[in-house]
């Protein structure tokens, strides 16, 4: 498929045709439930280094820092903040974050009604943070997609597919795309030659996991993800590595830029002070000794019921010889079962 590179505009989404040329319309895209799936999936990895499957408490705190720090405005975050964030992702209280629970939770918050954010939102402040930060992500992440999505679009291959029937690139379609992506960025810190033969052969084996030759858009969306959500430090050693890795961080910076996700502001209304108050509130102690556990130590423990501990049980007072109503016991303490919306489920005692 040949490009239509004549309008790189063309690239970004549209609203309905009035014979102008608009602004991109980033609401008329919406992402699906698969890749937004996929793509928390790969953020997960960015900081899982070694690919184990979990994130510890250290590099949990590193991935909440960042995705808050790009917030617009951006969101503070303290360390007992922190650690109950953790303890929510954290279902089976393990003291680690495990991929599923991660991409469940902020799948949960990325595909959640208006009405049952707000209904998360006025569960405290802390849980108003959790949701201005998961809103400000998935808009990042749904227009990084969008943005690959249509330069896939405009470029795959008619006449190569893959092993599963999926649309795919090869070393040629896969340069065409790359060259009008460098080109989305109207501001370059850097300006690139398109990428030779020999790279995009290269390129190819970077993003290609299946390892059939070709790039389906999945693969070619995982790989732009977890190179965007990287740091800018990680980014400038890649590409110093050789002028074909600074011509895929160029193509990345691009990317970001063209999709004005470092603009986007979340309409989450945080009360600061609240969210100070309430967390230093918070009785974590006991979790941060379970998060300090060894991570394989706690992955070989079985999950236990969570039975309640320290409940006084209601005690009968000795009947009186000389009263002739017998003394009646008191009546049990009601549990009621709070909102759960992809958090680990509590219980509150109503006296």
């Amino acid at each position: 498929m040949s490009a239509d590179a004549n309008n790189n505009t063309s690239v970004a989404p549209q609203g309905e045709p009035n014979g102008q040329q608009d602004a991109p319309d980033w609401d008329s895209y919406e992402i699906g439930e698969k890749e937004i799936r996929a793509v928390f999936d790969a953020v997960f990895y960015v900081y899982d280094k070694d690919s184990r499957g979990y994130l510890t408490a250290d590099q949990f705190g590193v991935l909440m820092q960042a995705f808050a720090s790009d917030c617009r405005p951006p969101v503070s975050i303290s360390s007992r903040e922190l650690a109950s964030f953790q303890d929510i992702l954290d279902k089976d209280k393990n003291g680690i974050v495990e991929q599923t629970e991660f991409v469940s939770f902020f799948f949960d918050l990325a595909w959640i009604t208006p009405e049952d954010r707000a209904a998360f939102v006025k569960l405290g402040p802390m849980f108003a943070k959790l949701a201005a930060i998961a809103e400000a992500e998935t808009e990042r992440l749904r227009r990084w997609v969008y943005v690959i999505h249509a330069l896939f679009e405009r470029h795959f291959s008619e006449q190569l597919m893959s092993s599963t029937g999926l649309p795919v690139v090869g070393p040629n379609e896969l340069g065409a795309l790359m060259k009008e992506g460098l080109s989305l960025d109207e501001n370059p810190k850097q300006m690139y030659a398109g990428p030779m033969e020999s790279e995009l052969v290269r390129f190819v084996k970077f993003m290609d996991k299946d390892e059939d030759g070709l790039i389906d858009e999945q693969e070619l969306i995982c790989f732009c993800v977890q190179g965007l959500r990287q740091t800018p430090e990680s980014n400038l050693a890649f590409a110093s590595r050789s002028a074909m890795h600074a011509k895929l961080i160029g193509f990345l910076e691009a990317i970001n830029s063209f999709s004005g996700a470092d603009a986007f502001s979340s309409n989450v209304q945080i009360n600061t002070s609240q969210a100070q108050e309430a967390s230093r509130d918070l009785d974590i102690d006991g979790y941060k000794e379970t998060a300090a556990r060894a991570p394989e130590e706690t992955l070989e423990v079985k999950k236990q019921e969570i039975v309640a501990e320290d409940v006084v049980e209601p005690t009968v007072q000795p009947a009186d010889p000389t009263a002739s109503e017998p003394v009646t016991e008191p009546a049990p303490t009601e549990v009621v079962e709070t909102v759960d919306i992809g958090a680990a489920a509590e219980e509150e005692v109503v006296e």
